[in-house]
């Protein structure tokens, strides 16, 4: 499991220096390699958990450069201050291109325009009534702007588009959790400080900058197939180990996922209640006890 500890790239960097043709790397060349194994570990363990607020125009808004793994959007309404609704990925494979256009000519950037909902919402599906738990009529609450919503045009989703959030709503403001990767005081990407993540991040570095020499015929073939497998034992042993959950983790998995009657809301909450165990009918403050 990562330790969540931090190194400076520096310190990796000092130690390549003194192999054979790695005297000419940079540190941004380091920086942009060290981006790049985070992703091949596939692991979210070791990235920064960062949120943002984003102010909703013409249905859009610009993404954030450095995210790596987006977990969850909520819906703040006309307020960046208001609680907010988790909200839902769209399911409308044309939500991305319904929307600025129509908005932008029958609004001018102003307001919900209620002239433009059937355009834009279309009607809600028949036999789509279900009970939501109040999230969608909350969510329209938050964002109208004068008048009452029609229940008809509800809708509380968004997808992601190249760079932008395209929501259902025209305007208001939207926060994102994502992860992003750490960078010290000058922007530079740090290194979790995992000892086989450390070592694969080395080779890493030794490999991309081999590789190109091998095939030129000026690294011998067994010093580049060294670095090839001292690579592939360390980024295995890093991406497990970024994997591993701690005992706290694997509870909280197990109160989600082993119940008699599964949960389909959980997103409803932002998956806040996923680690509440499932009532079964016990006294409340009565604690379980394994006998041996």
């Amino acid at each position: 499991m990562f330790n969540g500890n931090y190194i400076k790239l520096d310190m990796v960097l000092s130690e390549v220096v003194h192999y054979p043709f790695m005297e000419s790397i940079t540190k941004r060349q380091a920086a942009h390699s060290l981006v790049t194994l985070l992703g091949l570990t596939g692991a979210t363990m070791p990235l920064q958990r960062t949120y943002v607020t984003l102010e909703i125009k013409q249905h859009k808004a610009l993404l954030p450069g450095n995210i790596m793994w987006m977990h969850g959007v909520k819906n703040h309404g006309l307020s960046c201050d208001a609680a907010g609704v988790p909200m839902k990925y769209a399911t409308d494979i044309y939500h991305s291109s319904l929307h600025s256009q129509e908005a932008k000519n029958e609004c001018n950037g102003e307001g919900l325009c209620p002239k433009t909902f059937e355009t834009l919402y279309g009607p809600k599906a028949q036999g789509d009534y279900k009970e939501t738990g109040g999230e969608l009529e909350m969510s329209l609450r938050t964002w109208q702007v004068g008048g009452t919503v029609p229940r008809s045009y509800e809708e509380n989703s968004y997808s992601i588009n190249g760079t932008s959030i395209d929501t259902s709503f025209p305007c208001g403001f939207v926060s994102i959790a994502y992860d992003a990767v750490k960078t010290d005081d000058q922007g530079f990407p740090m290194v979790p400080d995992h000892k086989g993540f450390r070592e694969a991040f080395k080779y890493f570095l030794l490999k991309s900058q081999a590789e190109p020499e091998y095939f030129r015929g000026n690294v011998a073939r067994n010093v580049y197939e060294e670095i090839d497998k001292q690579y592939s034992w360390y980024i295995g042993q890093a991406s497990s180990g970024f994997k591993m959950p701690s005992p706290d983790q694997m509870d909280s998995m197990i109160n989600g996922l082993v119940r008699i009657i599964p949960r389909t809301n959980n997103a409803s909450d932002g998956w806040k209640s996923f680690n509440k165990k499932e009532g079964i009918g016990r006294p409340r403050n009565s604690p379980r006890v394994t006998k041996p």
